[in-house]
């Protein structure tokens, strides 16, 4: 009976440990950063970096008692990086072919490929998420084993002529420990040598100048499978390398594959991670938001995916505090999406936070990126029904539900954006909404915006809270203390 009880237990932790492994994967070591660690910047962005012609050093790691799945890992991984239209197995495309698509064709990158054999065993550099040390011994003994070779022109990686190599990928034979590689397999992480406990950086030298190798992110060769859909988090870990911060805090997952930066390098069994972001883009230099503050009709809005297109609603009490609203299909890079329609991001840019890559931009206590489920529905499992429209949902207002919140209070000291975004439908593809078409939905659209509703109340006197109403005639006071009849649809 001890057996048959020891049995079943045994078999409960391995469907516990299965059914966790989507968040446990999820979470990638960002590390802790050391009291002496170098200051340097990490704004986003200096948008400059990510336009035109860049190179990038990618070095394969083996180790002593570890080495790539191919015979050939220089040939295939140059393709796997560099490659336009990559398509063999799973590929659907390069790493070089998801930057240049996220950029509109504005960040035009070369990797440069190196094959390193490690002097030691896998366990010496292995590293968890809580504890990232001997990652840096990794670093370490690659730029030392490039340095001997005496062949390696770092010039070119040094972006900003700042004299800091911006960063060195590094691809780790085997599965990371996150993706069921053991305890001598190491988590796939971004971080800087300057900010382990040692802080130790590493010196090279070119053309008579000497350049800090400080920088680096290194991921897995395979997968939890054994292929490689680790391609979705190189491109989720380089995107670490350029201030991109985590999305997810902890075991907890907000927008999952919706972006990159959270779970959506997974999609498509990690061979479609998803676009990034309008945001995102923005960040980095690739696209500008237009800023919504009159009434207007757009029409045809395409797909993000396609042009570089996305409006931006703002608090105009709180200018750190927006919606963006884009188009996304399920086309290109966002095929493996959940579903295609109009996403409206909620966004608070502060850029204390932003700034600082140890930091979790959502937490418990607030989050500052994340999506308005059209659904009113913020759970995961129904996260194919965050776009607008949602059956009959076209419409995010004071009044809709969800409402259009606030995480700080507007000029009239509601928690309100007070700007509708009504009429919201797809057709082909393209998108077309009203702004500020009215107030709250069906209320007289010809009212001044100097008219803004204070309070509703039913035709018996009742005040009513936005939840409780529903279509049919009300009585709406206004700030100015003008009050009308109207009738809500």
């Amino acid at each position: 009976m001890k057996r048959f009880a020891y049995t079943i237990l045994l078999l409960l932790l391995v469907i516990s440990t299965m059914a966790d492994d989507r968040i446990r994967i999820r979470s990638c070591n960002i590390g802790k950063r050391a009291s002496h660690a170098l200051t340097r910047s990490t704004k986003q962005n200096n948008s400059a970096n990510y336009i035109g012609n860049k190179r990038q050093l990618v070095v394969l790691a083996a180790f002593a008692d570890k080495t790539f799945t191919d015979v050939n890992p220089l040939q295939l991984w140059n393709r796997i990086f560099n490659e336009e239209g990559f398509s063999e197995e799973n590929f659907k495309g390069s790493v070089h072919d998801y930057f240049y698509d996220q950029s509109y064709g504005k960040f035009q990158i070369q990797f440069d490929l190196h094959y390193v054999k490690m002097p030691n065993n896998s366990a010496k550099y292995a590293s968890t998420t809580t504890d990232d040390e001997n990652s840096q011994y990794l670093v370490y003994d690659i730029v030392d084993s490039l340095t001997n070779r005496g062949n390696i022109d770092w010039t070119p990686y040094d972006w900003d002529n700042d004299g800091n190599i911006d960063q060195i990928i590094i691809i780790y034979a085997g599965k990371g420990q996150q993706a069921g590689g053991g305890t001598n397999s190491i988590w796939a992480h971004h971080w800087f040598l300057s900010w382990h406990t040692d802080g130790h950086t590493k010196t090279v030298n070119s053309g008579g100048k000497s350049y800090t190798v400080d920088r680096y992110c290194c991921v897995n060769e395979l997968d939890s499978r054994g292929g490689y859909g680790s391609f979705g988090t190189i491109c989720h870990e380089y995107s670490h390398c350029f201030n991109l911060p985590d999305l997810y805090y902890g075991s907890k997952i907000i927008i999952d594959k919706w972006d990159l930066m959270d779970g959506g390098n997974y999609n498509g069994n990690g061979f479609r991670p998803c676009n990034y972001s309008a945001f995102e883009r923005k960040l980095m230099g690739w696209m500008d938001i237009q800023e919504l503050s009159d009434p207007t009709e757009i029409r045809n809005m395409a797909a993000l995916a396609d042009e570089p297109q996305a409006y931006l609603v703002r608090n105009n009490n709180y200018s750190n505090e927006f919606y963006i609203i884009e188009n996304r299909q399920q086309k290109g890079w966002d095929t493996e999406l959940p579903n295609s329609g109009l996403i409206i991001f909620h966004i608070e840019h502060d850029e204390k936070i932003w700034q600082d890559i140890t930091n979790f931009i959502n937490t418990n206590e607030k989050k500052r990126y994340y999506i308005i489920p059209a659904n009113n529905n913020t759970s995961i499992a129904e996260l194919k029904d965050w776009p607008y429209p949602y059956e009959l949902n076209d419409s995010l207002t004071n009044l809709s539900e969800p409402a259009a919140t606030l995480l700080h209070p507007n000029t009239d000291d509601s928690y309100m954006m007070s700007k509708p975004i009504t009429n919201i439908h797809l057709e082909n593809g393209l998108a077309s909404f009203k702004f500020m078409g009215g107030t709250p939905t069906g209320i007289n659209a010809t009212a001044p915006q100097s008219l803004k509703p204070e309070a509703i109340y039913d035709l018996y006197g009742r005040r009513l809270n936005a939840n409780e109403v529903k279509p049919g005639l009300y009585i709406i006071k206004y700030k100015n203390g003008e009050s009308r009849k109207v009738v809500i649809n």
